[in-house]
């Protein structure tokens, strides 16, 4: 059996996270982490933070691949 080969889609929020520099992959996570503050009840706060842990695993790939492109 061939496996599988999944394509990134090239104009998603991801895909272009990824290759942009890795600060602003951060950015994004404290904007969505202050949104969730203002903007959900005290209940869901946590939840709506955690929404952007997502993001911070491809901050992490960025930065990776930009410690690894400078050596």
């Amino acid at each position: 059996m061939d496996p599988v080969k999944f394509k990134r889609a090239e104009k998603s929020l991801l895909a272009r996270l990824l290759r942009s520099p890795c600060r602003i992959s951060f950015v994004v996570v404290v904007l969505i982490t202050l949104a969730s503050g203002a903007l959900l009840p005290k209940e869901y706060i946590v939840v709506g933070a955690l929404a952007g842990f997502p993001i911070v695993v491809v901050g992490r790939i960025a930065a990776w691949k930009q410690m690894r492109a400078l050596s």
